[in-house]
């Protein structure tokens, strides 16, 4: 069964930011989990870069996400924005439950096009 791996990265950060904090996060879950890292990489490595509107969309998601006990997950706090949330990064084999969760956001940088 195909998996991916999410990242979300808040949509209100102007574009270089947003890139910044997105791999900021899918460091973090590397540095968390190399074992989910390997995993995800030899039953898929699709990876998904998703946004959210707000600051606090992104928190709500969070604990979604952090509610199912994702395989791998990791999170970055920009130290130059007050340590806010800027970005998660998760992958769990069970590949419906969080596809579930972001069906409605939209690709990172799609307003861009």
């Amino acid at each position: 069964m195909a998996s991916k791996l999410y990242v979300v990265v808040r949509g209100d950060l102007k574009p270089g930011l947003r890139a910044a904090q997105a791999v900021h996060a899918a460091i973090e879950l590397s540095s968390n989990s190399p074992r989910g890292v390997f995993d995800w990489e030899v039953t898929d490595g699709s990876l998904v870069l998703l946004q959210t509107k707000t600051p606090s969309d992104l928190e709500e998601l969070r604990k979604q996400v952090l509610n199912l006990k994702p395989y791998a997950y990791g999170e970055f706090h920009e130290i130059d924005l007050n340590g806010e949330l800027t970005s998660i990064a998760f992958w769990n084999e069970e590949f419906e439950v969080l596809s579930d969760l972001v069906r409605e956001l939209p690709l990172a940088f799609s307003e861009l096009n």
